[in-house]
């Protein structure tokens, strides 16, 4: 494309095709040129109060085009973007601000404004006065700030630079086929990294994106598909969850309006996998593996590909996918569920570090690698199998199993609404599975008879000794199980 950063392209693409909509929210269309208006007003406004090259900006994530030209605009004036949460208390803002040694803080809360540093993200979206010249930056530097959703522990600052945010989004265009005349709607929270990178593709490729709020209201999700035409849904396994559950079958309307959808951040069950088939034959639907510090680093296209339990599929274009062991010595044979080995990935889309913790960074971050508590492996036609997280996956005995396995057949009855799987210690195995399992009211199901139907469908030594009956289980926003609040238990 000839440019260095997705800021550059974006502004490229306003210089091409300015009257072209750019981003969307569920009051505001902006093409390519009105974008870039309030992006250079944005960076003037933060310049004016004393935002210099390589500040962090923190950033409050309404689900707003605001948000976007914010983000960009702080971008433009050589400062660092951070996200925090639309709901974050001004006690957690605190603690983000100060962890990435910031001052500022742009939002629309009118009553903090006067505050040091607060800033008021309305008053800069229509300031009287415009940027002219971008403040260029190494591909090198840090290009935004990503707060992790904290599943495994504290939440943490991810340091993504410019040239990342350029080889995330080539991962994303070549893993859906996307194209300049995609419209995508987009339902997951704009400081969660999804969100995040994919506006940024859009901007990148001179796309549309669509920022959508409170999806189970019509309008937010239905009437944007009508009114903009959408072509592509990206969102999470819980959220298309609700979706059907809500609507039923009204997304097969859309089968030939619609050229894929893509899922993220969280495990895909094949029950999901095969509903999504069923309605919408002629789309094309991905699930893709990644995380905050290495972004988007396996695809499966499940509509072509029905591999079974487990696999995320094939590396993406800018990825190397390495097994290693607990010393992070390269293992060659990792080939079945036997020989699961750690993943870990090297590449450009790779995070620069965690801000400000290069003790925590040490732990994850050799020479460009980033080293995950996946364990995994690829068979021989080139297919990942993810069998979870060190901590999360059964070593019964020296038999490993995989938690997903046992949650995906017990959701296959019709009495289960929810389920988790984690291990418990035990004197003779070392480990051995325990069920969580949540079932509808009505129903007529009991341990024994769960206990009966996994014997049916799993080896002997995966069927859970115990399994306790509860009312709720504890997930992120993005329906990801947070194991260690069951651990408590």
């Amino acid at each position: 494309m000839g440019v260095d950063t997705v800021l550059e392209a974006f502004i490229k693409n306003a210089g091409n095709n300015p009257d072209k909509l750019c981003v969307i929210d569920k009051g505001k269309a902006l093409n390519y040129s009105q974008l870039l208006v309030h992006v250079k007003k944005i960076a003037k406004y933060l310049q004016d109060r004393n935002v210099k090259y390589g500040d962090v900006v923190g950033i409050r994530a309404t689900q707003s085009v605001e948000f976007v030209a914010a983000f960009l605009g702080a971008q433009y004036a050589g400062a660092v973007p951070c996200a925090l949460e639309k709901s974050a208390s001004a006690e957690r803002t605190e603690k983000v601000l100060q962890s990435v040694s910031s001052d500022f803080m742009l939002e629309s809360n009118r009553g903090q404004i006067n505050e040091k540093g607060r800033l008021d993200l309305i008053e800069a979206f229509n300031y009287l006065y415009v940027a002219e010249n971008i403040v260029k930056r190494d591909v090198s530097d840090d290009a935004e700030i990503i707060f992790t959703t904290g599943t495994t522990g504290e939440s943490k600052g991810i340091r993504i630079s410019y040239r990342a945010e350029v080889a995330i989004a080539e991962n994303v265009i070549d893993s859906v086929s996307m194209s300049s005349d995609e419209v995508e709607l987009i339902t997951t929270p704009v400081s969660h990294s999804l969100a995040i990178r994919r506006f940024l593709t859009a901007l990148y490729i001179g796309s549309t994106a669509i920022i959508s709020e409170n999806f189970l209201i019509y309008n937010n999700f239905w009437g944007l598909i009508e009114k903009y035409n959408v072509t592509a849904i990206v969102t999470v396994p819980s959220v298309i969850k609700l979706i059907i559950e809500a609507y039923g079958n009204k997304i097969a309307e859309y089968a030939s309006q619609l050229k894929y959808i893509q899922l993220s951040s969280a495990p895909l069950h094949e029950e999901l996998k095969s509903c999504l088939r069923d309605l919408l034959p002629g789309c094309r639907l991905y699930n893709i593996y990644g995380s905050t510090e290495a972004g988007c680093t396996a695809v499966l296209e499940f509509s072509k590909y029905s591999e079974g339990k487990g696999c995320i599929g094939r590396p993406t274009v800018n990825t190397k996918v390495l097994f290693v062991d607990e010393n992070r010595n390269r293992v060659s044979g990792a080939e079945d569920e036997s020989s699961a080995c750690l993943l870990a990935f090297e590449g450009p889309m790779n995070m620069s570090g965690y801000i400000n913790e290069p003790g925590l960074t040490q732990k994850v971050l050799d020479k460009g690698v980033v080293y995950t508590s996946d364990i995994g492996y690829v068979d021989s036609s080139g297919m990942i199998y993810l069998m979870g997280r060190v901590g999360e996956v059964i070593n019964s005995g020296g038999l490993k199993i995989n938690p997903n396995e046992i949650e995906e057949v017990v959701l296959t009855l019709a009495d289960v609404t929810d389920c988790a799987c984690i291990p418990v210690k035990d004197a003779r195995r070392g480990e051995i599975p325990k069920l969580f399992v949540i079932l509808k009211d009505d129903a007529d199901t009991d341990v024994k008879e769960i206990k009966k139907y996994l014997r049916e469908k799993l080896e002997d030594y995966k069927v859970p000794d115990e399994i306790e009956l509860t009312d709720s289980i504890p997930r992120t926003f993005n329906g990801k199980i947070k194991r260690a609040e069951l651990q408590k238990k």
